[in-house]
């Protein structure tokens, strides 16, 4: 049988996906990286059978979106271990650690965010550190593991691995963290339950949002991703990291993030074969670039990226969800400077102090409600957790139809591991508006991560039955800047990951 060749497309269809993925990931496929395209291209199309159909499926955003994401996995490693770099958690061990435990003595909170976790050995590597320092039951710790492949996801919920996952370490006959089991060891509940998953990627999706748990964060670990992205989309995701963590919040790159780390304001600390950034501690006071409002970040590719050589797409260049980006003359000349400000112009909440005057002097009781509300993401941005959620609550005291309200409460409660109340608001959202898109897909993530695949595939369908209706430029109601059409894509993405 002849094995299958580069011809299965054209050169225009080559170079038209190319861009594309290009667009959709930040990767680099260009030059000698083109031929690591075509592999995987090839591989994927033989797994599914579809080599005879590539040309119609990249015209198709029904179902390139799944292939785009099936083809990322295949040129993305998705390769961890078990404490991999051990000058990394060394440090995180003896200084970094210590650093958030004293900071955060009042609230006992600590939150992480592995950002790109693969199949989930890292952030539970930072639950066993962790408990080896604290004892966990005494504090709320969110670990957050995301990426944009849902098989490595799903395998990180699994938390099973085999011997190769620990290459560098015995922690696996630890019965304090591991038990074994045919397949391997599995990750003890009480480790596992430290630990949650997410869908996201970084050059698409929204961050910081409290929808997504990236905001008011203690510690990104951003390590091993920047060698497959064009150097200026690694900065555009830097810079984000930086409005996603709290005023003294760490972020740890590996040696490649490292070399392309930019100066927007974090301190450089060099500890013995690792660097780590920190946000400065009065970065709340002396901050002037506001948080930029998370919405895709593809126009800042479109922005930063020449793609004036490419001739007449067969495909559009830029997925048809995606908002129209923002001229430079548009922006703020001090935005302007900044390729990733480039998405909107920034915008910042009113000041709490004035919001609470407001509320004070508001008799009405709904529009009392709003200014709540709008209290409480002013009070999540900087960190102030336990008073937004107050608020929150007396924001649903005075209006108890305030879908909004219930929202932030679902987010929090899931951001907090209790799954089961997460739940139970957004079917409270449902009730009260059984068309909210943005609740569907969110309980659908819930009911996936409590195992139940029936009813997480019936509400992924309706968020897609619902995303279908809309413009996919129109942002969608309550959910934080995405719009209906990355929506849709993501439901497609994860309905076809959950069908096999």
């Amino acid at each position: 049988m002849t094995e299958p060749s580069v011809d299965v497309l054209s050169n225009d269809q080559w170079e038209v996906l190319r861009e594309f993925l290009e667009l959709e990931t930040g990767m680099d496929l260009s030059g000698s990286r083109f031929s690591r395209l075509r592999d995987a291209v090839l591989r994927v199309g033989r797994r599914q059978r579809l080599l005879d159909r590539l040309g119609l499926l990249i015209e198709d955003p029904e179902h390139r979106a799944r292939f785009v994401e099936d083809i990322t996995a295949e040129l993305t490693v998705g390769e961890s271990f078990f404490l991999r770099n051990e000058h990394h958690f060394r440090v995180l061990r003896e200084k970094i650690v210590p650093s958030i435990l004293e900071a955060n003595q009042n609230r006992r909170e600590i939150r992480i965010w592995s950002a790109g976790c693969a199949a989930g050995e890292e952030p539970y590597s930072l639950a066993i550190l962790l408990d080896s320092i604290v004892d966990l039951d005494q504090w709320n710790v969110s670990i957050l593991g995301t990426d944009l492949n849902p098989e490595f996801l799903e395998r990180g919920r699994r938390g099973v691995y085999r011997s190769w996952s620990f290459r560098q370490t015995m922690i696996q006959h630890d019965s304090q963290y591991f038990a074994p089991v045919p397949e391997g060891y599995r990750v003890l509940d009480r480790i596992a339950q430290r630990v949650r998953f997410g869908y996201l990627n970084l050059v698409k999706d929204n961050y910081p949002s409290p929808l997504n748990g990236t905001v008011r964060l203690d510690l990104i670990l951003f390590r091993n991703v920047a060698i497959y992205l064009r150097p200026e989309v690694t900065v555009a995701i830097l810079q984000r990291f930086y409005h996603a963590l709290r005023p003294g919040g760490w972020l740890l790159l590996g040696e490649t993030e490292v070399s392309q780390s930019p100066k927007i304001g974090f301190e450089v600390h060099r500890f013995p074969h690792a660097t780590i950034h920190r946000k400065p501690l009065d970065a709340a006071d002396t901050e002037e670039t506001p948080l930029p409002l998370p919405l895709p970040a593809m126009p800042v590719l479109a922005e930063v990226m020449d793609w004036s050589h490419a001739g007449p797409p067969e495909v559009p260049e830029i997925p048809d969800w995606v908002p129209l980006p923002y001229h430079l003359e548009s922006v703020p000349e001090a935005v302007a400077e900044t390729p990733s400000e480039l998405v909107i112009p920034p915008t910042k909440l009113p000041d709490p102090k004035e919001i609470q005057s407001r509320v004070l002097r508001t008799a009405d009781r709904q529009k009392r409600a709003v200014l709540r509300l709008q209290w409480a993401k002013s009070l999540l941005e900087s960190a102030d957790v336990g008073r937004a959620r107050e608020e929150i609550g007396r924001a649903l005291v005075d209006d108890p139809l305030l879908i909004e309200g219930y929202i932030l409460q679902a987010g929090l409660a899931e951001d907090s591991g209790d799954l089961d109340a997460a739940a139970d608001l957004y079917r409270k959202v449902l009730y009260l508006d059984r068309d909210c898109a943005i609740a569907h897909f969110h309980l659908a993530l819930l009911q996936q991560q409590q195992g139940d695949t029936t009813l997480a595939l019936r509400s992924l369908r309706n968020t897609v039955r619902l995303a279908s209706k809309m413009e996919p430029h129109a942002q969608v109601e309550y959910g934080d800047g995405v719009c209906y059409g990355r929506l849709l894509e993501m439901a497609r993405i994860l309905d076809g990951n959950m069908n096999g």
